[in-house]
């Protein structure tokens, strides 16, 4: 039998544009972390909100970025 050894895949070349940022989003109402996340990092970009389940209050409320 023939053993067949498959090629490597070429790395990803970095985005020329640089890497992006990590954030976590915090409830607005209880102010928790309940999620992770990533955004672009483009200067004057406005904070990131999100309307995300939030565990500890039991509610869809809007989930605003936090460092």
């Amino acid at each position: 039998m023939e053993s067949t050894v498959m090629p490597k895949r070429p790395a990803k070349a970095a985005s020329p544009h640089g890497r992006r940022i990590p954030i976590a989003l915090c409830c607005s109402v209880c102010s928790t972390r309940n999620y992770k996340t990533s955004k672009s990092p483009r200067p004057n970009d406005a904070a990131l909100t999100l309307k995300k389940f939030c565990n500890v209050c039991n509610l869809h409320t809007v989930h605003i970025e936090g460092k």
